[in-house]
């Protein structure tokens, strides 16, 4: 095995078409969140592209890698926050969040809605 090669790109027997790209981009992300603050070049790496050639393929389907980051974080959120036994200060610590402030005014500019707001909706 190439050591560039992820066991997971070496299982996809195909090339991922560009308009579905930014969907594997944000599974991916999404998958691999948990991890820590996941950088372009890792996820080039797990996808088994260059770096170039993801930045490329994303704005070519009209996205980019902040922006997936940003919808894949923001899914993340929403499912901690549909967990009612999960706090809002420990779904701002999954999040990476320092405090639940800086999540609830990041989840506010996201949606409009307050993350308690969220779950009253519920």
């Amino acid at each position: 095995m190439d050591q560039k090669t992820s066991p997971i790109a070496e299982k996809l027997d195909y090339e991922v078409p560009k308009w579905i790209l930014p969907d594997y981009v944000r599974s991916l992300v999404k998958a691999h969140f948990a991890d820590g603050n996941l950088k372009i070049d890792e996820l080039a790496e797990i996808a088994g592209i260059s770096r170039r050639s993801l930045q490329r393929n994303l704005t070519e389907s009209g996205s980019s890698f902040s922006q997936i980051m940003r919808e894949a974080r923001f899914e993340i959120a929403c499912t901690h926050l549909d967990n009612l036994s999960m706090k809002i200060k420990d779904v701002a610590a999954a999040l990476g969040y320092a405090n639940s402030t800086h999540f609830s005014r990041y989840f506010r500019r996201h949606s409009g809605i307050s993350p308690s707001q969220y779950r009253s909706q519920k």
